[in-house]
């Protein structure tokens, strides 16, 4: 499975979902003065915030983010704060294995 992150609090019902923090990401941009232009800017610090949130999801050796939320301000500058719980994910009940969770 490719690292999630999501605003849901599970990624998967089947397994259990094992808190190891909070993690937060920053990211922000100049509106006056983006080389992205006025329409991407927010995109721009949005993917940046994502991607700190990742990289600190997997220093800690987690499955995935949940519970994401963001908080977005906009003045002369876009700033977004994002954060979430990183979670190892427990292993499949073996009662709910099937082919294509093992071969794909």
């Amino acid at each position: 499975m490719a690292f999630m992150i999501v605003n849901t609090e599970k990624v998967d019902e089947r397994r259990e979902h094992i808190p190891l923090g909070i993690v937060t990401g920053l990211g922000f941009e100049n509106a006056s003065s983006s080389v992205y232009g006025p329409k991407n800017f927010i995109r721009w610090a949005t993917e940046e915030a994502l991607k700190e949130i990742e990289n600190s999801a997997k220093e800690l050796h987690a499955d995935a983010v949940v519970s994401l939320r963001f908080n977005i301000s906009v003045t002369d500058t876009v700033t977004v704060i994002a954060s979430g719980t990183a979670v190892r994910l427990g292993d499949l009940p073996y009662s709910d294995i099937n082919i294509n969770d093992i071969y794909g």
